[in-house]
């Protein structure tokens, strides 16, 4: 295990309208606030849901489509630096109408249908993500 204290610099509070699309609107805020490092969390509702299953074996993302109104249980994330430029990393669980459950990665194409009520807690310190050749994937580097 490996750990890094921060302390926090900034609170970022948005809200995302009936139409947009989460995983774009989540980078956009990133890109325009000049976020590198922090947490976040959302909650709200979606016309439809797309969400992604990493499958170890295949070492590729499953994409689950949901093509009705759901609410957003929860989006919990990070921000961090991958390739020098600012990365989001999230998943999402929504519930449709009779409390089915379903989760995974956040993917482009989660669109909201009333309103997304967004939280980002930016960090003083940068997290950056490396290949891990073990899984092919780029995660944290923390030394």
């Amino acid at each position: 295990m490996k750990v890094k204290i921060s302390a926090p610099n900034r609170l970022i509070i948005a809200k995302l309208e009936k139409g947009d699309d989460i995983y774009k609107s989540l980078s956009k805020i990133v890109l325009d606030n000049d976020i590198k490092t922090g947490v976040l969390w959302m909650i709200g509702a979606v016309a439809k849901a797309r969400i992604g299953y990493f499958n170890e074996e295949s070492r590729k993302y499953e994409v689950h489509e949901i093509n009705e109104p759901c609410e957003i249980s929860g989006v919990s994330g990070n921000i961090s630096l991958k390739n020098g430029k600012p990365f989001v990393h999230a998943h999402i669980h929504v519930s449709d109408k009779t409390g089915k459950t379903y989760g995974g990665h956040l993917l482009e194409g989660n669109i909201i249908s009333v309103t997304g009520e967004l939280f980002i807690l930016e960090s003083k310190e940068t997290i950056e993500r490396k290949k891990d050749p073990a899984f092919d994937l780029d995660l944290f580097a923390i030394e």
